[in-house]
């Protein structure tokens, strides 16, 4: 004899969040693919406002305008850090 059971109610949440994804990625395309042009002069305009405000910061620390080449070594010693930590973590994932 086989009982009804009764629907999980997880179940029936996870099967109605993935019906309403799934509608939703049929009616929306990806924002950033509707309008390159703007993503693209957004992020320029980013990239230029964080290096200016960088250099801004460095300009007025006495000791990096009088020891530049410590500013240059500075920079690539955070690079080749950076670096070595995205190798690690490339490995390990």
């Amino acid at each position: 004899m086989i009982k009804n059971t009764p629907p999980d109610l997880l179940e029936s949440l996870e099967r109605a969040i993935k019906d309403i994804d799934d509608l939703q990625q049929q009616k929306s395309k990806n924002v950033l693919s509707k309008y390159p042009v703007t993503f693209s002069i957004v992020t320029v305009i980013a990239i230029a406002a964080v290096l200016h405000g960088a250099q801004n910061i460095f300009d007025s620390i006495p000791f990096f305008n009088e020891h530049p080449v410590v500013t240059l070594l500075l920079g690539m010693c955070i690079l080749i850090a950076t670096g070595s930590t995205y190798k690690i973590l490339q490995n390990k994932l």
